[in-house]
């Protein structure tokens, strides 16, 4: 599990207090909380999913989200965005990790348990096969966490830190204009942007 505080002269602090509650947690801190926002899985690759599979949706489709919800058009989504994501966290002067090598490193002991070699399996394949991911359902309507906390707390954050130092991140943009364009997201990209943290809201 990765962590990390704001401020992060708090880390070592809650470190300790987190190594202690929970003993059996493999915990990973980061520097500070600015390079979580820029970790693979805490801005994607859930929204690219989500937006593949809309029409599934609308039918009351029920689905294995990870181990039949990916295919090679979400991979090529979320390649895509992930290319933007690591881009924005180099210009910040971070050294990012692509959501590939993340998920072989995460869940490398559960690839190994099942006869696999992670360095060997494709993106899709480490969504599809991965023995974690298996009985995790689909979201039934818009109001999934995957649009209401993935927006607000991954994508939008991403397109402001990208404005700051002058990247276009063309993929994400388009991953925002989706999610936008439906009605009820409208209204809570709206809200989002109205009331949550953004870069105006951390310096007010």
């Amino acid at each position: 599990m990765f962590f990390s505080c704001f401020p992060a002269t708090n880390t070592a602090e809650v470190f300790e207090l987190l190594s202690k509650m929970f003993p059996a947690t493999r915990l990973k801190v980061l520097e500070d909380a600015l390079a979580m926002s820029f970790h693979p899985i805490a801005a994607g690759p859930h929204t690219e999913i989500t937006l593949s599979h809309l029409s599934d949706m609308a039918r009351g489709q029920d689905y294995q989200y990870y181990v039949e919800g990916v295919d090679k058009l979400n991979v090529h989504l979320i390649t895509k965005f992930d290319e933007d994501r690591c881009n924005i966290a180099k210009a910040w002067g971070y050294d990012p990790v692509n959501v590939e090598t993340c998920l072989r490193k995460m869940y490398a002991s559960d690839y190994t348990a099942a006869g696999l070699d992670p360095a060997t399996l494709s993106l899709q394949d480490l969504f599809n096969k991965n023995s974690a991911y298996k009985g995790f359902g689909a979201p039934k309507d818009l109001s999934t966490r995957y649009f209401t906390e993935e927006m607000p707390c991954g994508v939008l954050p991403l397109l402001e830190l990208a404005a700051k130092v002058g990247y276009t991140a063309h993929h994400i943009e388009a991953v925002e204009a989706q999610v936008r364009c439906r009605p009820v997201c409208a209204v809570l990209v709206g809200w989002y942007r109205g009331s949550l943290r953004f870069l105006q809201r951390l310096h007010s």
